[in-house]
């Protein structure tokens, strides 16, 4: 009986909740719903999708999970507030997973 107890107590860690992460690249609900805010915003002002797109390219990012975790949360935040260019002039730190290398734009092409 107290092997069991003791096996119990010796498992493995739980894996941590996506909404407690702080680091890392954006979620797959995160990318669904950037992607549901600027279809929403491109029907009321069209035009909006090129936007985004265009501001992503000048960004380096290529697709909206080349964007990290926090920096989805702000980009939804600001979707919302209907305010996307304020939030591609900031600094943006896209995610890079382990052992690669992040690609920045040409500073010169600006």
């Amino acid at each position: 009986m107290e092997k069991a107890a003791a096996a119990a107590s010796i498992s493995t860690p739980a894996k941590e909740p996506e909404s407690l992460r702080t680091n890392g690249p954006a979620t797959a609900e995160q990318v669904a719903e950037i992607k549901r805010i600027v279809t929403e915003l491109n029907q009321t002002k069209p035009g909006t999708a090129e936007k985004f797109k265009s501001l992503m390219a000048a960004k380096g990012l290529t697709k909206i999970s080349d964007l990290s975790l926090r920096d989805s949360e702000r980009l939804i935040q600001q979707l919302k507030a209907k305010a996307m260019e304020a939030f591609f002039d900031k600094a943006l730190e896209p995610f890079v997973a382990a052992g690669e290398t992040p690609t920045l734009p040409d500073p010169s092409k600006n």
